[in-house]
């Protein structure tokens, strides 16, 4: 339990300081590396915690996530978009292991899945030969937000960590194709390390239910 904690705080602690120095000094020669090494710390503690199917998939989803954040830092974007719906895949797969409907539950995954469907028709025009890659991956994120939301646990923190997750694309699809976000990399550093955070914290803290 306490190298847990102490592993979770290091990968806190190294988010932090990648988004200081990139926000300070800027891009520099393999910066991908200290900015997936936060990622890489969260999909070592699910896998070392969570010895079940279910932590396997996460851990997964977790370790393609990274490799997102390597091709996108490449200026790889279509492999980085591929490399993160499979890992949306693999929560989804966790996700539905656990299936609990009720109609409290539902809300929120509707409401996720409707604000997914009017930023699709929002960014439409500007797209291009873009549209069918991002379509499927606003999709798959939207689905796997939604379904996080409809799992047999109490805890909320899973899923707002998967509506993080949601706002911090939402942030790079406007910026790239819309109108640039003020401070745009702060904002999708700082949602996206909260968001897988969260999603590896609530899902481990649930184990313990």
């Amino acid at each position: 339990m306490q190298s847990r904690k102490w592993m979770m705080i290091v990968a806190i602690a190294a988010g932090l300081l990648y988004m200081i120095v990139d926000n300070t000094v800027g891009r520099f020669a393999f910066d991908f590396i200290p900015k997936t090494i936060p990622i890489w710390l969260l999909c070592y503690l699910v896998f070392t915690t969570v010895r079940n199917l279910e932590g396997r998939l996460v851990a997964l989803g977790l370790l393609f996530g990274s490799g997102g954040d390597v091709a996108l830092a490449l200026g790889h974007f279509v492999p980085g978009l591929s490399s993160f719906l499979i890992g949306h895949l693999f929560y989804i797969a966790a996700w539905t292991r656990r299936y609990k409907f009720s109609v409290a539950r539902a809300v929120p995954a509707v409401a996720v899945l409707a604000v997914a469907a009017l930023l699709s028709v929002w960014l439409s025009p500007m797209l291009g030969e873009l549209a069918i890659p991002v379509y499927a991956y606003i999709g798959v994120i939207a689905a796997m937000s939604a379904l996080s939301f409809l799992r047999s646990r109490d805890s909320l923190i899973l899923p707002i960590g998967t509506v993080l997750f949601v706002i911090s694309d939402a942030i790079i699809a406007v910026n790239k194709f819309h109108t640039p976000v003020p401070l745009s990399g702060l904002w999708i550093m700082l949602t996206y390390y909260a968001a897988q955070a969260m999603i590896a914290l609530g899902f481990i803290g649930e184990q313990d239910e």
